[in-house]
């Protein structure tokens, strides 16, 4: 009788064994698809690390593409602590990809006109070629005689031709690089002029009379000085408007301009105020 149960118990687990069937790839997903993680292995994933989606530290990261720290660093496998964040470390306190602000040097100018002192303040950082060409132009001795032979009511005073014809011949080509207008050409702010080339400032400066920032930024006009004692002088300097500057820059031009407008001012001498 045991005998008996136990052959058919054996028969039993022969046809269990038989019939049985592999799981299909619908339940399991494809078994040879490694690159693909489960679902729930991805949504783990997600949950475990901050630099993903909306919590990506590295997302707002300032640093540009060739000075960037994090440029090799996937935020895939990085936890990223809030504490410890290796995938944004330009912080605005230390930023290690931030440009440096330039140094500001003063340089404080005298203008010694026939109405008055003008005195400006220049600023290196506001137009670092701008400043240092005028400072050159002003240790040369170029101002010195100089008529202001465009002054117009409500808008500016320019000066910028020697009264001697060697200086203009000397420094009238000797032209500088354009700038970005780091400040604008507000009332008593001082700037090259320039005619419509490229990097053609030279030797001419104006003082705007008023705020003329809408018209002669967009135009690249770079201020680097700033009138900080006598805009009353400026402002009362005799208002002309002589046309021909290429005659007024050579011989006799400057006595022309006198015999054309008696009471007109000059610049007698430009110094550094030491």
């Amino acid at each position: 009788m045991n005998r008996n149960i136990l052959l058919l118990l054996l028969g039993l687990m022969s046809i269990s064994l038989l019939c049985g069937c592999p799981r299909t790839d619908e339940s399991t997903g494809n078994a040879g698809d490694t690159n693909t993680p489960p679902p729930v292995a991805e949504a783990q994933n997600a949950a475990e690390n901050p630099c993903t989606a909306d919590d990506n530290p590295c997302a707002d990261n300032p640093c540009a593409a060739d000075e960037n720290p994090c440029g090799e660093n996937p935020c895939g496998d990085n936890p990223c602590t809030m504490d410890e964040n290796p995938c944004n470390p330009c912080s605005e306190t230390d930023n290690p990809c931030a440009a440096e602000e330039p140094e500001d040097t003063v340089t404080t100018i005298v203008l010694e006109t026939t109405d008055g002192d003008i005195v400006l303040e220049v600023h290196s950082a506001w137009s670092p070629l701008g400043a240092a060409h005028f400072i050159e132009l002003v240790e040369a001795g170029f101002y010195d005689g100089a008529p202001w032979f465009r002054v117009i009511d409500g808008f500016v005073a320019q000066c910028g031709v020697s009264a001697d014809p060697a200086m203009n011949s000397k420094w009238s080509n000797a032209t500088i690089k354009d700038e970005p207008v780091v400040v604008g050409n507000k009332r008593g702010f001082v700037a090259f002029g320039k005619s419509g080339m490229p990097n053609s400032r030279s030797t001419h400066i104006f003082i705007n009379y008023t705020d003329n920032s809408a018209s002669l930024n967009p135009q690249g006009f770079s201020c680097f000085a700033q009138v900080v004692e006598g805009m009353d002088v400026a402002q009362g300097l005799f208002k002309c408007e002589f046309g021909d500057q290429g005659a007024l820059g050579r011989e006799g031009g400057v006595d022309a301009f006198k015999v054309r407008y008696p009471d007109a001012d000059f610049i007698k001498r430009a110094y550094i105020r030491e």
